[in-house]
């Protein structure tokens, strides 16, 4: 597994795919955003457009292990993106005022069995994820809530990567190496 964070347009979707591609091998993009207006659309077709017509893409919003389960075999998989993924749980789960501890179980329930159907096709897996820890404290509870429940999702996902980058104005910083732990340090064991 294969954790690559950065900010908004930092060109972490890019070397995401730069990566798959240099490990050879048939794709599966599972593309997480939701159309829901004219300028996700617009991102969602530059990403489209970006992608080698060979890759086979699944759209999907929820439920992505048992979609991916249903897809064509493939050597890699990328998740694009986590923090649409979160969006997309938040939005119909903050209406039903979840706990934050009942949310992160739902989430962390999504992306086990995300995980679980990518280890039975034996793909290497590539999760793009925003990094959402380096601003201000939001002043609206419900970016409040996304920005603690993406953090915590992106801590758990780090712990069990084998490599972790941060992608900074398009550069890749490699923060964890395969087999190795983050900085060369003991990696804190996760919170539950």
């Amino acid at each position: 597994m294969i954790l690559i964070l950065g900010g908004t347009a930092s060109g972490k979707s890019e070397f995401a795919e730069r990566y798959a591609v240099s490990l050879g091998g048939s794709v599966c993009y599972v593309a997480t955003a939701d159309p829901r207006d004219a300028e996700m659309r617009r991102r969602i077709e530059n990403h489209r457009a970006r992608r080698p017509e060979a890759w086979y893409t699944l759209e999907v919003q929820r439920g992505l292990g048992e979609a991916l389960a249903a897809a064509p075999p493939s050597q890699v998989v990328i998740l694009e993106s986590l923090g649409m993924l979160v969006t997309n749980h938040l939005g119909s789960q903050h209406r039903r005022s979840l706990s934050l501890p009942r949310l992160r179980g739902v989430l962390q329930e999504e992306v086990g069995s995300f995980t679980r159907a990518c280890g039975r096709r034996g793909a290497t897996v590539i999760m793009v994820s925003e990094e959402v820890g380096l601003g201000i404290v939001p002043v609206i509870p419900l970016a409040r809530r996304f920005t603690d429940v993406l953090s915590w999702m992106n801590q758990q996902v780090a712990f069990l990567a084998e490599e972790v980058y941060l992608v900074v104005a398009g550069i890749p910083i490699h923060l964890k190496a395969s087999g190795g732990t983050a900085g060369g340090h003991l990696s804190p064991t996760p919170n539950p």
